[in-house]
């Protein structure tokens, strides 16, 4: 890795912090997501289990492009206690209890193919109702769940995944020992658990390549939103991807180069397998739609030039960053380059900023390879 590829690497680990939702954005989500599952609980005569899925409970949420845009905070509705139970009273007994509150039932959207989805001011929440896929759901153990799919014709079709497993399967591919993730079970009454949602002590550079991914995605297809690679496909290859690099520049070059490796192709047919059910396959849509293919490779050469690239053709660190808003959104880009400068002056005024003799790269801590340098010119320049 050159030195330019290092300091672009320092910018875009900034840049994805500022991708990440604040913590009273997190506190909002995470409160309705737990009076959603208290409502839903106290009122059904089942075994309640309320998961968080999705972005937030893998640390990989995007703030929205703008404040005309939303976040999500999806959770799991299980009725542990009711596998036998057909998909339609499953979806209706989770729908119906939620169009009793008034406050949920203005809040509820469409039905969806397979949640219920209810709109806040600035996030949505996607409730997914199941049911164990075996008879006794164990945590850890047997965690499979059956998705109340419903087909264009009205029919339910037999589908199922497995969040839980998939979410441990994210942790283990990013190493443990970055993380606090907090135990289970915030509440408890009338057999209702609702687990809490992951916090992240420190994100690792999976986290923040897919943040940085996902956005670039965000604008690319703002306005064709209806070929975007879908979020899972982006988090399952890039997490297979991954090899543990503390540098976001190296850690984005190794995930978009092994990425199409993760994808099996035959006679036409492409298949990303879910890699804690490989029945579940991601890529379905793309065999239906084949054009969602074409555009996921398109992106992916796109996110190619667009972050790892063109930035490297700019010498100083505002024409950078200029170059990078364009892909990546003005408002986080330009947050992070403040940071980045208020970080550098510090250190530069308590005379603690050096230049890697071997790397060239800057840094405040001072190491006997290093050079005191007195001014802060990024690439160079």
């Amino acid at each position: 890795m050159t030195d330019r590829q290092q300091a672009l690497g320092v910018l875009l680990d900034k840049i994805a912090d500022e991708l990440n939702i604040t913590d009273t954005m997190m506190k909002r989500a995470v409160s309705s997501y737990e009076d959603v599952g208290k409502w839903i609980g106290e009122g059904i005569d089942f075994e309640v289990c309320i998961k968080p899925q999705g972005s937030m409970n893998l640390g990989t949420v995007v703030r929205p492009i703008d404040d005309s845009d939303d976040y999500d905070m999806d959770l799991i509705c299980l009725l542990k206690d009711g596998y036998r139970l057909n998909s339609e009273d499953i979806k209706n007994i989770v729908g119906n209890r939620l169009k009793e509150n008034d406050i949920y039932r203005e809040k509820l959207e469409k039905e969806g193919r397979r949640c219920w989805t209810m709109q806040y001011n600035e996030f949505h929440m996607d409730i997914l109702p199941s049911v164990p896929k075996e008879k006794v759901y164990l945590p850890t153990v047997s965690t499979a769940i059956r998705l109340t799919h419903k087909s264009d014709n009205g029919e339910y079709a037999p589908k199922y995944s497995d969040p839980e497993a998939y979410h441990n399967w994210f942790v283990e591919r990013m190493n443990l020992h970055h993380y606090l993730l907090e135990k289970n079970s915030a509440y408890a009454k009338k057999d209702t658990e609702i687990d809490k949602v992951p916090t992240y002590k420190r994100r690792t550079t999976l986290q923040k390549a897919i943040q940085l991914l996902k956005r670039h995605r965000d604008i690319m297809f703002k306005d064709d939103n209806d070929y975007a690679p879908i979020s899972i496909i982006i988090t399952t290859l890039a997490a297979l991807s991954y090899d543990g690099d503390n540098n976001v520049y190296t850690t984005l070059s190794k995930i978009i180069q092994s990425m199409p490796a993760h994808i099996k192709e035959y006679d036409g047919k492409y298949t990303i397998s879910n890699p804690v059910m490989v029945e579940e396959n991601f890529a379905d849509k793309w065999n239906e739609v084949p054009e969602k293919a074409t555009a996921f490779y398109t992106w992916l050469s796109s996110a190619q030039k667009d972050i790892l690239e063109e930035p490297l053709k700019f010498v100083g660190i505002n024409d950078v960053a200029n170059n990078l808003a364009s892909c990546l959104g003005e408002a986080p880009v330009k947050r992070a380059l403040n940071n980045y400068g208020k970080e550098m002056k510090t250190s530069r005024d308590k005379g603690e900023l050096y230049v890697n003799g071997l790397t060239g790269g800057l840094g405040a801590a001072d190491m006997t390879s290093s050079t005191l340098v007195k001014g802060h010119t990024f690439f160079g320049k």
